[in-house]
């Protein structure tokens, strides 16, 4: 799909917040990659920066990914409970499939256990 099919929408002005979806998934990246960075500083394998910068990206990174998970896990169960559908959620703006949601929230729960526990097991970073 070239520029010139975005051209009619563009005029309608529908494609005026199209950097929106790239913008949060550059943020989303960008959060992990630090994550990332941090976790192998933690472990000896980069440079490491001031101790307690390391700490507070380690926690905050922990926290956010188990935040994600838990909040995807108690927004299904709360639709389950209350007999709605996965169209409540598209409607809320919260879209996406049963299959996104339980997968990504999955994903999110299992790393930041991961990183949980690496991180309690350290005692460099204490």
């Amino acid at each position: 799909m070239g520029s010139w099919a975005l051209a009619p929408l563009w005029h309608e002005g529908r494609c005026k917040e199209i950097w929106r979806p790239a913008a949060i998934l550059g943020a989303i990246g960008l959060v992990l990659l630090l994550g990332a960075y941090c976790a192998f500083a933690g472990a000896r394998l980069l440079p490491r920066p001031p101790l307690p910068a390391l700490r507070l990206t380690l926690f905050t990174v922990t926290a956010l990914l188990l935040g994600r998970g838990a909040i995807g896990v108690f927004l299904l169960t709360l639709l389950r409970l209350n007999g709605a559908h996965m169209e409540t959620l598209y409607i809320a703006g919260l879209g996406r499939s049963s299959t996104f949601w339980i997968g990504s929230s999955t994903l999110c729960l299992l790393l930041g256990a991961m990183q949980l526990a690496a991180t309690s097991l350290s005692r460099d970073l204490y």
